[in-house]
């Protein structure tokens, strides 16, 4: 499913006369995160400007680079969450991201994948630093 949207992205991209420009990435969208059932936004750094290209400010996040096949991934977002447990001056404040760095088409094979995971960040309050 993945694929696709990337697929139809990249079609509306030409039909628009985009051309990619960085990274593709998937956004988690929602509360809760279920692999199973997750709802996921396609995006595509692109060069040039249309009214259906949005703009996404700079953030401050906890980052990983997960090397390798994606079955894989789970390790990284594990140690992601430790790293969180362990710095309580942070809370998560949006969804995560999965940027894929060097995909399929980069990559030799699956081992050479590298994925940048992203959880945007902000510093607690003091209440929430003692809760």
């Amino acid at each position: 499913d993945i694929h696709h949207l990337f697929q139809d992205l990249r079609q509306k991209m030409a039909a628009l006369g985009l051309r990619q420009a960085g990274p593709c990435q998937l956004v988690y969208l929602g509360e809760e995160f279920c692999p199973q059932n997750a709802l996921v936004e396609a995006q595509i750094q692109v060069a040039g400007d249309a009214p259906a290209v949005k703009n996404i400010p700079s953030r401050t996040c906890a980052a990983a680079i997960h090397k390798g096949p994606m079955e894989e991934a789970h390790k990284t977002y594990a140690l992601l969450c430790e790293w969180l447990e362990e710095h309580p001056e942070y809370r998560l404040c949006g969804e995560s991201i999965e940027r894929y760095l060097k995909d399929e088409s980069m990559a030799g094979s699956l081992d050479e994948l590298e994925t940048g995971i992203l959880f945007p960040l902000r510093h607690a309050s003091p209440e929430e630093k003692q809760g």
